[in-house]
């Protein structure tokens, strides 16, 4: 780990919600716009799906040994929690390997480097929740 840096935080909830696919859709209750987002047919790749002026949800569906991003990727100013769905695979996060396996939650704290990859012949699922929004 390098100096000064904070352990990578995971967690395995008790219990994860199954969910099977994806498609967004908003209601209005009192007034004010809910977004709901059903998880069915996950596209491959990242794919932003919700988000307002303080946080962002985002798919990332990773085929088999497949790699999202270069150890040069980072969130300035973005904290970003990833939940694991399904499949498995490594983070690598400021230096530090974490294996990713289903009901694993991640956090990635603003400007940490960090690679996110597939290991297996299944594919590996993920929601992740950036606060502040990262991408615009």
């Amino acid at each position: 780990m390098r100096a000064g840096a904070r352990p990578v935080r995971a967690a395995f909830p008790s219990q994860v919600p199954s969910l099977d696919g994806w498609a967004l859709r908003e209601e209005r209750q009192e007034g004010k716009a809910m977004r709901a987002v059903n998880l069915t047919e996950m596209p491959d790749g990242f794919m932003v799906l919700a988000g307002n002026d303080r946080s962002q949800a985002a798919t990332m569906v990773l085929q088999s040994h497949g790699q999202n991003s270069s150890l040069e990727s980072q969130h300035a100013e973005s904290d970003q929690w990833l939940l694991v769905l399904s499949g498995t695979g490594r983070a690598i996060v400021a230096g530090e390997e974490v294996r990713l396996r289903p009901g694993l939650m991640l956090l990635i704290e603003a400007g940490e480097p960090h690679e996110i990859r597939s290991d297996s012949e299944a594919v590996l699922r993920t929601v992740n929740i950036f606060s502040p929004p990262a991408f615009r």
